[in-house]
């Protein structure tokens, strides 16, 4: 909506317990967070308390207002239920956060257990969710201890799920290696990358494959670091930007890494050849940001509780 609202997913955890009344998407008034308003915050749309990532299709090819889309990692209430993805009108959205309206949430869709990434294609048709663990299916993944932890029993692997956001239904299902936390879209919605956490790796899938060809949707497999999560394509898309958590080594005080790809060759072939640079970063780098213009790259490192900003000349630079 022009830039005028930001959506953040928000819980309050363990430290301080879930009133059941503020879990789930929050509306932040962008002119006034800019400004230093207090009244910046307008309120949130209540969903699940493990709400953990939001995202939005503008246009769902119905002439409708624009849906919001939380997913929730833990909504199941026992094992074998399926977790969930709310969605919310988000015209109704805005109009609750003001106090003018009772029903914004309007439908809640059943997934995987363990939801975590969320993308929407631009024509506003599929929804792509990430689950790290597939309620069925026979593959099963064998993943190591890392740091603190000691050694998992196998388990199944997580899924790549795609909704036909018009009927609310999933439409495919596939695998998506361990325990996968995160998905973009590129290449005109026509690619679709996941980084599979507990594989050590970042997987691509041709998303008109996923549907109708699923054996042969997988694309690549590229190793990055350890625990993989967000990705993002920069320098005009010849270069990715992984974040390694590495975040079950955190208590031993291990900060994070970041693996810079080329693109070409990652979608391509995959493997380690795609990796052209590696690079130290804080404790647990999460997420990332490319701005407007393309020179700079914002990465969220949630262990260090900073927002690291790296400009995309240097980092050119080092790996020519």
């Amino acid at each position: 909506k022009g830039g005028r609202y930001l959506l953040v997913t928000v819980q309050k955890g363990t430290s301080c317990p879930s009133d059941g009344t503020s879990d789930g998407v929050q509306f932040i008034d962008v002119r006034k967070a800019i400004a230093g308003d207090s009244g910046a915050a307008m309120g949130t749309v209540r969903t699940d308390p493990s709400a953990i990532e939001v995202a939005i299709s503008v246009d769902n090819g119905t002439g409708q207002n624009g849906i919001i889309f939380v997913a929730n990692e833990h909504a199941g209430k026992k094992q074998g239920d399926p977790d969930t993805v709310s969605a919310i009108d988000f015209k109704q959205a805005l109009a609750f956060v003001s106090g003018k309206s009772t029903k914004p949430v309007v439908g809640t869709i059943p997934v995987d257990r363990a939801p975590v990434g969320l993308a929407v294609s631009a024509d506003g048709r599929n929804l792509y969710v990430t689950n790290e663990i597939a309620l069925s299916g026979p593959d099963s993944c064998e993943i190591a201890g890392n740091g603190c932890l000691p050694v998992k029993n196998p388990g199944p692997m997580g899924t790549l799920s795609v909704v036909d956001i018009h009927s609310g239904n999933v439409v495919a299902d596939i695998p998506a290696g361990c325990s996968p936390t995160r998905v973009i879209l590129t290449n005109n919605d026509t690619v679709a990358w996941v980084s599979a956490r507990d594989s050590d790796g970042l997987l691509a899938f041709d998303t008109s494959k996923i549907i109708n060809d699923p054996t042969n949707a997988l694309l690549s497999t590229t190793p990055v670091g350890i625990e993989p999560d967000g990705a993002q394509p920069f320098f005009s898309k010849r270069l990715m930007a992984v974040a390694n958590t590495n975040r079950f080594d955190m208590c031993a005080g291990a900060g994070g890494t970041v693996s810079i790809l080329n693109f070409d060759t990652a979608l391509k072939s995959g493997g380690d050849a795609a990796t052209v640079g590696t690079f130290d970063a804080g404790v647990f780098p999460r997420q990332w940001a490319l701005s407007p213009d393309g020179k700079l790259l914002y990465l969220t490192e949630f262990g260090s509780n900073t927002l690291a900003i790296f400009p995309v000349s240097s980092i050119v630079h080092q790996i020519q």
